[in-house]
Order: structure tokens, then sequence, then C-alpha cells
């Protein structure tokens, strides 16, 4: 998603590039950086939950102030997406009203139906074919023979299963997203555990390895794809 508007002679909002925006801007109402109307607007707008939550990840991040910089009606949208510093979630819940102890479990709730919300996402997410297209890309080799090997694909199916499992069922993706502990991510991007694993220890592609210029930033290539079907939800 590039730009989330609302399209003015339609009254309705979509999920438009910004070229598309650019090229007659008094067409839409910009909602790109709204969190509540996304929150209840991108159904409407052919989003799934999942990918309108990633969204809202990287402009929390990107505002210098995070949760703080939103106004009243945007922080409770960010409290339905369950993102943001706990400890300022749990005082906008008490600037309503609410006892610590009342805000602390409203909290724990939200984050429980965020990852419920998530999860039905990925069972569609974790189906998806382009896991395994991804994988015949970058890991497919000619043999001796002159046959197709995809048998480090398959492998590499194989190696993430339970990391899928958890993906699909908790929408866990590892210990650089925010999560308890390590996921399927982990296992791509070769980090924490599997620093000196992970897909370092694939061969890929020699063509794609020529295209990319060196192993190292075809991984690169590979993980990015990973990265738009897993962290970014667009199967």
């Amino acid at each position: 998603m590039e730009k989330f508007v609302k399209e003015i002679a339609t009254n309705t909002y979509k999920s438009i590039t910004q070229a598309d925006y650019d090229a007659n801007p008094a067409l839409y109402i910009d909602r790109t950086d709204r969190p509540v109307y996304l929150l209840n607007y991108h159904i409407e707008a052919g989003l799934t939950y999942w990918q309108t939550r990633y969204h809202v990840k990287e402009l929390v991040k990107a505002s210098p102030g995070g949760f703080a910089d939103f106004n009243d009606a945007d922080k409770d949208a960010l409290c339905e997406f369950a993102y943001g510093d706990k400890t300022l979630i749990v005082a906008h819940y008490e600037a309503k009203g609410l006892s610590n102890s009342d805000a602390t479990n409203l909290m724990i709730l939200k984050s429980a139906e965020n990852v419920q919300r998530l999860s039905l996402d990925a069972i569609v997410i974790a189906a998806s074919t382009k896991m395994m297209l991804i994988g015949v890309k970058y890991l497919t080799v000619v043999d001796d023979q002159g046959e197709l090997d995809s048998s480090r694909a398959y492998s590499l199916t194989d190696a993430i299963g339970d990391f899928k499992n958890q993906y699909r069922d908790y929408a866990v993706l590892g210990l650089e997203y925010d999560d308890e502990h390590e996921g399927i991510m982990d296992y791509f991007e070769s980090t924490n555990s599997y620093t000196s694993g992970g897909l370092k220890n694939y061969t890929f592609n020699p063509d794609i390895v020529s295209a990319a210029g060196s192993e190292d930033a075809a991984r690169l290539l590979m993980v990015a794809d990973l990265q738009d079907l897993f962290v970014k939800g667009n199967a």
C-alpha cells in the first residue's frame, strides 16, 4: 500500500499507488497517516488486517515520538491494533478513566484479539503457493545431467515446517519483529541463533547469483521476496 485515500466522487476508501495520487490529488482525501481510518475502512479498500497493521507499524516507527505523536482517535485505533509502547497504551486507557489494573487487562485482551485477527490472515499467507515459487526461483539448479534440481527448495519447505505452523497459528515472525521467541524470519534472515545458518546454508541458482552480483546479494533478494510475503502479508 502506497496511499490510503477516500475517493471524493464515490465516497469510498481505496488503496492506490503514489503515482495515481500524484496524477490528480484533488480527487482524494489522503488518510494514509491516520490509523483510525485504516482500522475502520481497510476492508472496504480491499486490504487484509495483516497488510493494514503492517502499514500502521511502519507509520508509528517513522514517527519521532511513536504512539505519543498521534491524536486521541488514532491512539484508540493503535490500541485496537495492539501496537505501540505498552506503558503508553495503558496510560491512554487510564486517561479515559480506567484503573491501572483494568487498563492493563484491556491492553492484554486487545493483544490477544490482535493475534487472533492476524492468525486468520496468516492461515492464507502460509498456504500461499508463493513460498514454493520463491524457493524454486532462487534455489533450483541444473544438475550434472542437465536436469532441473529443486531439492533445495523442498528442503527449505521441510526446514521451516515448525516455524510455519507457529506463524499460521500465532502470527509469530521472530525476535526481530517484537515476538517473544524465534520465528520463521529468524531462519530466513539468519538472525539470532541462525546467524550462521538459515538461508546462509543454501546454494543459490547460479544465474540469480550472476545477475545479483554475489550470493549474498542473491540471498538478500530472496529475503526481500519472503518479507513481502510473510512480513507484509502480500500473498
